[in-house]
This record gives structure tokens, sequence and C-alpha cells, in this order.
């Protein structure tokens, strides 16, 4: 028994034709389906592919530059995995200071995760604060406001209904009897 050795360029062009011509490829409409097309050097021949894009470099994809436009000289190279991924349609974008960013780029180059990178562009920080590594927390007003509650809490000497407080307890001793009067007529079944 014989097999045929099939050159990963080879392997490449076939399925890049079929992912673009044959809808019965599951990767068809994400291709075809959605109007990408193969030039048509590269759709009647497989040396014009060759020549075109030269030798497949170890670790790498053909990948489009634009990815709404088809396959073409002009819009190929050969890109890692990792390139790849980010130039997909769902790749993530901000704006700040009317300059457009890659969301994943900027989380591989802080260490924070892209949601995070997100949520600051959206509060409108500047790009230094959307990348640094601190918390950023509204901390106005809040110097003083735990201990202020509490102290206001303490000080209170009335229900929020307006009854007072008894026997130097916080609660309040109307309040109180009111819930146990109606928690007694639910277990009665009145």
């Amino acid at each position: 028994m014989s097999y045929l050795i099939v050159p990963p360029l080879y392997s490449t062009w076939c399925g890049m034709k079929s992912r673009c011509n044959n809808p019965n490829n599951p990767h068809y409409k994400n291709y075809g389906g959605r109007g990408i097309t193969i030039c048509a050097e590269w759709s009647i021949s497989y040396h014009a592919f060759i020549a075109d894009m030269g030798l497949k470099p170890v670790g790498t994809t053909l990948d489009r530059i634009d990815n709404n436009q088809g396959y073409s000289k002009a819009n190929c190279k050969w890109s890692t995995r990792k390139e790849q991924q980010r130039n997909q349609t769902v790749t993530r974008f901000i704006t700040v200071d009317n300059v457009v960013y890659k969301v994943a780029d900027l989380a591989e180059q802080s260490g924070l995760k892209s949601d995070t990178i997100i949520s600051r562009s959206e509060r409108g920080l500047t790009l230094q604060d959307i990348v640094a590594k601190t918390i950023f927390r509204d901390l106005a007003g809040l110097a003083l406001g735990a201990q202020a509650s509490s102290i206001a809490r303490k000080a209170r000497t009335h229900c929020k209904y307006g009854h007072p407080f008894r026997d130097g307890l916080r609660k309040c001793n109307i309040c109180n009897a009111a819930r146990e009067r109606k928690r007694n007529q639910i277990k009665r079944g009145s």
C-alpha cells in the first residue's frame, strides 16, 4: 500500500478554497458565506499561490490582514496562532484620545484582564490610568464615611418608625412586639 504525501502548503491552499467555495465546509458561513473570496490567480493555480506567498514558515498559518477582504497577495501573510487570534472579527478595541488600541495587546502588556481595560476605558480614564496596575476606587467622601455612619447609627434614639428605643438596647420594643404578633398569627393560620 502506498501513501500520497501532501505538502503542508497544498493543504493550506485546499483548505482556503474549501472554506470559501464549499457550502458543506463547517467554516463556510464565516468565509464564503459572508462574501470572502479568493483572487482569480490563486483560485485557479496552486503554483500562483506558492509564487505569491512563498514557503510556509514553521508555526504559522495563512492569515488575511483585513478580515473583511478576500484572499489575495495584497491581503495575506503568514502569522502565528497568537497573531491570528488578534485578527478576528470578535477582536475588541478601545479608543483613547482618538487612537484605537486592541484590548488584547493592552492586556498582554499590562498583565490586566481585558474586561478591566474595557471597564476603565468606558469610565473615560487616560491610557496611563487604563493600564495601571493599581486598583481604582472613587474615594471622594469616604475618608470618614464608615466611621460617620457607625457614629450616626449609635447616636440614634428612635427606630425608623419613630418609636423610642428602651432598656438601653438598639431595638424597638414596639416594632419587635408587632413582628412577634404577626409570626404567631401566621403559625396559627389566622
